[in-house]
C-alpha cells in the first residue's frame, strides 16, 4: 500500500482536500485485512476490516473528517494488517500529517535595489558598470556603453535574479518585474533592453526596449516560462543590456505576482504573506554572458531591433 501524498489539507479549498489509500498489489492474495486510522494520543478509528478484496480494492479515501466532525491537525499513522490465504501476517504503517491551513490567493510585490538582484555581467573593454553616477540611489546601477573600434567594447550586459514566494496551486497571471530608471544625468539619449531568462533553458525571451524616461518599466511573462527551483527556493531571472554609447541608470526592480500561500484559520487574509529575504546578490541561473572581446556581440542589445 501507499498514499497519494503524505500530507493532508481538509480545508475545501482544491489543495490535497483530500488523501487516497492504494492497495497496489495487495488484492491478489489478502484472506483478511484491517486498515485503522491511529490520530494523536492513540486514538483509533477503523477504516476497514474484512476478507472480500471486492470491498475495499479501489482507492480508500480520507477527507479529514471522522462521524462528520474534523479530525484536529496533527500526525497520523494509516496501520495495515494482511493476512494471506495461508496464514500468514504482516504489518505496515503509514505516516503523514493533517494540517488546517489554507491555501489563499496572495499578491507578492517587492522593490529591490538593483545591486542587489546582480547575478551576472558582461562589460565591454570601453564601457563600464557601477553605481549610478551624481544621484543619490542606494544600490543603483550605471550601465555606461562608449563607442569604441573593440570587439564588443561598447557592450554592457547585466544578468539579475529576485526569489518569488512558491506557490501551492501555481502562479495566477503573469510575474511582474519594473525597471525603475532613466538616462544617465548629461546623456543627450539612451535606451535599454530587457529580457527574460527562460527557465528551461536559458533563452533570452520577450525582448523589450526602454527608452530613456526616468520612470518605471513594466515587463510581464508566464511563469511557467520564467520560474524556476535553485535549491529548493524559486527564483526569476532576467537581463539588461545596451550598446553603441547608451548611458543608462537603474534605481531599483520592482517583483510582482500573484500566487496560493498557505496561511493559519485565524488569518486567512491575502495581506499576511512574509517578505522574502532578498540576498545581496542572486545566485548564478547557471547562464554566463560572454566574458571577452572576442565573443560575438549579441544582437539582441543593439537598439531599435
Amino acid at each position: 500500500m501507499h498514499l497519494s501524498h503524505k500530507d493532508l489539507f481538509p480545508v475545501r479549498d482544491h489543495y490535497r482536500d483530500t488523501l487516497e489509500i492504494d492497495p497496489g498489489r495487495l488484492a491478489n492474495d489478502v484472506g483478511d485485512l484491517a486498515i485503522d486510522l491511529v490520530g494523536p494520543g492513540g486514538r483509533t478509528m477503523q477504516l476497514f476490516s474484512g476478507d472480500d478484496p471486492n470491498d475495499w480494492f479501489d482507492l480508500l479515501v480520507i477527507n479529514g473528517t471522522w462521524d462528520g466532525e474534523q479530525l484536529p491537525a496533527g500526525r497520523y499513522t494509516i496501520h495495515v494488517v494482511a493476512a494471506d490465504r495461508a496464514g500468514n501476517t504482516t504489518e505496515q504503517v503509514l505516516p503523514f500529517h493533517i494540517d488546517d491551513r489554507q491555501a489563499v490567493r496572495k499578491t507578492y510585490t517587492a522593490t529591490i535595489p538593483a545591486a542587489r538582484t546582480l547575478a551576472d555581467s558582461y562589460v565591454g573593454s570601453c564601457s563600464r558598470l557601477g553605481a549610478a553616477v551624481g544621484r543619490s540611489w542606494k544600490g543603483s546601477l550605471g550601465l555606461y556603453s562608449s563607442s569604441c573600434a573593440a570587439k564588443n567594447g561598447s557592450t554592457v550586459i547585466t544578468v539579475h535574479g529576485a526569489q518569488v514566494p512558491k506557490s501551492v496551486r501555481g502562479f495566477v497571471g503573469p510575474v511582474t518585474v519594473s525597471t525603475y530608471g532613466g538616462a544617465a544625468r548629461g546623456a543627450s539619449a539612451a535606451y535599454i533592453v530587457h529580457g527574460w531568462l527562460r527557465a528551461s533553458d536559458n533563452e533570452f525571451i520577450k525582448r523589450s526596449q526602454y527608452d530613456g524616461r526616468l520612470g518605471a518599466h513594466k515587463a510581464t511573462a508566464y511563469p511557467a516560462n520564467v520560474v524556476r527551483t535553485i535549491d529548493g527556493k524559486k527564483w526569476v531571472y532576467w537581463q539588461l543590456g545596451l550598446s553603441e554609447g547608451s548611458r543608462y541608470d537603474v534605481k531599483s526592480f520592482t517583483i510582482k505576482c500573484t500566487y496560493y500561500g498557505l496561511v493559519a484559520p485565524r488569518s486567512r487574509t491575502a495581506s499576511d504573506a512574509k517578505t522574502i529575504a532578498e540576498p545581496s546578490g542572486a545566485p548564478g541561473p547557471g547562464y554566463t554572458p560572454p566574458k571577452t572581446d572576442a565573443a560575438e556581440l549579441l544582437a539582441a542589445y543593439s537598439p531599435g531591433m
